[in-house]
């Protein structure tokens, strides 16, 4: 059945997320976000559900089909767009412990967000036209590179969630219709600003280059998901966090909320600026600041692989080859010596004369024996 163009086509303007390109084709034509999602939609609850996450393939093509956009486009206001470029696989789900690695975790009940996953910058929602990023929606983002602030995710007045679909206007909080433009906050730190420059250029391309490798984008997010994790986690992140701060800069704040190893998504934007800000520090002249924090907070090579087995070259190849803290073991040639010369100067080899020269390991391997295999 063909479907007829709705009476105001707006089509999405740049980096525009499809939540907040509805609610804009809602209030062109007359209707509250809501009311339009029920008429446009009758037979599913789009409302219930993490739309901008999910991205409906039928919520997409009847925005494509009625307001006579390219299907491409459309596309291109979900967060699904962005695999293969920032993650690998789309693996979209509701609620906070499940979803795509990089995108912000929310949770849904009864139409109702219960949980911040909607971030905004209001001085952004001042301008004209108003409407809601995607890059909003990524917790690769918590500052606003034009304006120098940190991203909120609550409104000012009441500190409800965002929810754009559920709002009269995408510049109004849905709880108590106060101005989300309002909002207080708070400067960004400069370092993470930068870092966000320099995202926004990876992302373009396609590839990073990273010290003196060369990564695909997806494996180079990858990368920086996992250092921040390691600055937000339980085990490393205090002491890794107070080493950057002390020499190179940095807010060694933890995060208000306690997280594990896989939370970083739910994290606040202010937690997750520091981090980033910090993180920004520890990557110039990859991989040596890095590997000289981990060193010192005594992150070694078998913790840090264990829990990051598909790592990219540019993180194995360096944290194998510097952060390798198994006991040595002499060779062969090494402990011959080493019996010979107890020989000449008259000494017994034993046990405890060969550990002192040549190391207990060479005396469990028995390689001071000519047998030995």
């Amino acid at each position: 059945m063909t479907l007829r163009p709705w009476p105001c086509r707006p089509k999405p303007l740049p980096d525009e997320l499809l939540s907040s390109w509805i609610a804009r084709t809602a209030i062109a034509n007359g209707l509250t976000p809501g009311h339009f999602i029920r008429a446009a939609w009758p037979e599913v609850r789009v409302a219930a559900r993490d739309i901008d996450h999910v991205g409906p393939s039928h919520v997409v093509e009847r925005m494509a089909a009625r307001t006579l956009t390219d299907p491409e486009r459309a596309w291109s206001t979900t967060l699904g767009s962005f695999s293969g470029f920032l993650f690998e696989a789309h693996a979209p789900a509701d609620g906070r412990h499940g979803g795509t690695k990089w995108i912000t975790r929310t949770r849904i009940a009864g139409g109702i967000w219960h949980w911040p996953g909607q971030q905004f910058c209001p001085a952004c929602l001042a301008e004209d036209p108003v409407w809601m990023r995607r890059s909003w929606r990524l917790a690769l983002s918590a500052v606003c590179p034009h304006h120098g602030c940190v991203l909120a995710d609550r409104c000012g007045r009441c500190e409800a969630p965002v929810t754009v679909i559920r709002a009269d206007h995408p510049g109004q909080c849905h709880a108590c219709q106060g101005d989300l433009s309002l909002t207080p906050s708070a400067a960004a730190p400069w370092e993470a600003i930068a870092l966000h420059r320099r995202h926004e250029a990876i992302l373009a391309r396609g590839w990073a280059q990273l010290g003196e490798y060369s990564l695909y984008s997806t494996r180079y997010f990858d990368l920086l998901h996992y250092v921040l994790r390691l600055l937000a986690g339980p085990r490393y992140g205090e002491r890794l966090r107070t080493i950057v701060s002390r020499l190179w800069g940095g807010d060694a704040t933890p995060p208000v909320r306690p997280v594990g190893l896989a939370k970083l998504e739910t994290l606040s934007p202010g937690d997750r600026a520091r981090l980033l800000d910090l993180a920004a520090r520890l990557l110039p002249g990859w991989p040596y600041r890095f590997v000289g924090a981990c060193a010192e907070a005594g992150a070694w090579q078998g913790e840090l692989m264990f829990h990051f087995a598909d790592a990219p070259f540019a993180f194995a190849d360096p944290v194998r080859r510097l952060l390798h803290n198994a006991p040595y073991r002499p060779t062969r040639e090494e402990a011959a010596a080493a019996a010979a010369h107890l020989h000449r100067s008259g000494q017994p080899v034993t046990t405890r004369a060969l550990s002192k020269l040549a190391g207990s390991g060479a005396v469990r391997a028995r390689l001071h024996r000519p047998d030995a295999p």
